[in-house]
Formats: C-alpha cells, structure tokens, sequence
C-alpha cells in the first residue's frame, strides 16, 4: 500500500481503486489499519480513535442485526 500511495502512482483515482478496492478486498483488516493510523498521523489522536471507535461499534451492531435477521428469516 505505502508503495503504491507514496512512490508509483500519482494519480489519485487509480490510488484509490488499487489501494481501497483492489488491495483492500485482500486485506480488509489491513486497510482499516492503515487508514487509522494514517489520519493519526496527519489529523491527530481524536479522528483516529472516532474512525476506529465507529468501526468497532458500527461492525458490532450490523453483525448483531445480521444475526437477528437471519434468526428470524431461517
């Protein structure tokens, strides 16, 4: 991701579909890392906590509703 971000492409579109979409598919955890302590890095402590907070608690609650759906559905 650094590679591709930092030293080969310059164009902020292709940036994105290779690291978000491409890369990202494979290695969703890792892209969630490395979002998190990139705005730590350029934004501060508070956006990365609020970004890693609001995925914690947003993926908590879809997969709760995940579950209670399919319970109800099957």
């Amino acid at each position: 991701m650094t590679l591709v971000t930092e030293k080969f492409i310059a164009n902020p579109y292709w940036r994105l579909l290779i690291t978000t979409g491409f890369l990202g598919g494979f290695t969703t955890f890792s892209s969630y890392s490395y979002e998190s302590l990139k705005l730590l890095e350029d934004t501060g402590v508070m956006a990365a906590f609020n970004n890693i907070a609001a995925n914690l608690i947003i993926g908590l609650m879809a997969t709760w509703v995940g579950i209670k759906a399919a319970r109800v559905l099957f």
